[in-house]
């Protein structure tokens, strides 16, 4: 179960993520207590689908779409199966939850559903007593967020990213090595976190990265490689473009707002190495600066 994104919809680059986990999904598997199933199941008069314990489906897991992903013993509990679900309503805004079940002698008891909407998981392992899922998040400034469980709840552990023992990325294939990429790659990177917050605060460099979320790939123009694109929840209202100048590796960004004068970031009025001028920026810029004060 992979159900398209909006921005592929669009023909957009979609959202980039660490490295997933190549994970199946099934409509039958087997547990130590009987046969799984996916069945069907009614949504207050729309179809949808559950899970199912030999022939019984099990009520609290019922979605638009339910697959099986994994079946693992429960730590220190041999006889208990944790089977792993995606579930999804079929929307957009939030493609997949994921939801823990257990199944012992007694029956099957699911958990609550959780997850960042991400459609991927980033790991899945022990830790003593807990099984702990990474998954990547929507929200720049997280690296990732991991949820464990150990039988009762969901315990979700958010974590940033650290740009500690980091040095600022340079000039040259240092800046050309985003051409190709999403233009929110670049701010999973430590160094170049650190180019753009000589320029602008870090919580501006997060906002960078989320007014680029829906976006084609970055690309090589005038001397430049460059990033752009909007907000996934303004509608193409919030936008924001972002540029490595490959010669220096020196940096800037626009921030476009609708009924607002753009914001610009890293420009100088004295022509100095390392300077970019407002007549040194790439023919796309004039795109974000219309409207702008002389």
């Amino acid at each position: 179960m992979k159900h398209l994104s909006l921005a592929l919809f669009l023909g957009l680059a979609p959202l980039p993520a660490l490295a997933e986990l190549d994970l199946p999904y099934l409509k039958e598997a087997t547990s130590k207590h009987g046969p799984l199933t996916i069945v069907d199941a009614d949504l207050d008069g729309f179809p949808g689908h559950q899970l199912a314990l030999n022939g019984t489906a099990v009520d609290g897991t019922q979605d638009a779409f339910v697959d099986i992903v994994q079946v693992i013993a429960k730590p220190g509990a041999a006889d208990v199966d944790l089977v792993l679900l995606a579930v999804a309503s079929g929307g957009n805004a939030c493609p997949t939850l994921w939801q823990w079940v257990e199944v012992s002698a007694s029956g099957a008891t699911p958990n609550e559903a959780f997850g960042t909407c991400s459609e991927g998981l980033l790991d899945l392992r022990t830790e003593g007593a807990s099984v702990v899922i990474d998954m990547a998040s929507f929200d720049p400034a997280v690296q990732k967020v991991s949820y464990a469980y150990a039988g009762e709840s969901v315990i979700e552990t958010i974590v940033p990213f650290s740009d500690a023992g980091a040095v600022a990325a340079g000039a040259g294939d240092q800046v050309t090595r985003w051409v190709g990429r999403h233009p929110m790659m670049p701010f999973e990177d430590a160094g170049e976190r650190l180019r753009f917050k000589a320029i602008m605060t870090e919580e501006q460099v997060f906002e960078l990265a989320g007014r680029v979320t829906v976006a084609s790939e970055a690309y090589e123009a005038d001397g430049f490689v460059l990033g752009e694109g909007f907000d996934p929840n303004s509608g193409g209202d919030v936008a924001g473009l972002w540029g490595i100048r490959i010669a220096d590796g020196a940096p800037f960004a626009i921030f476009r707002t609708t009924g607002e004068e753009p914001q610009i970031f890293g420009l100088s009025d004295v022509d100095q190495p390392g300077a970019i001028r407002l007549e040194d920026l790439p023919a796309v810029a004039d795109t974000y600066l219309s409207g702008l004060e002389e």
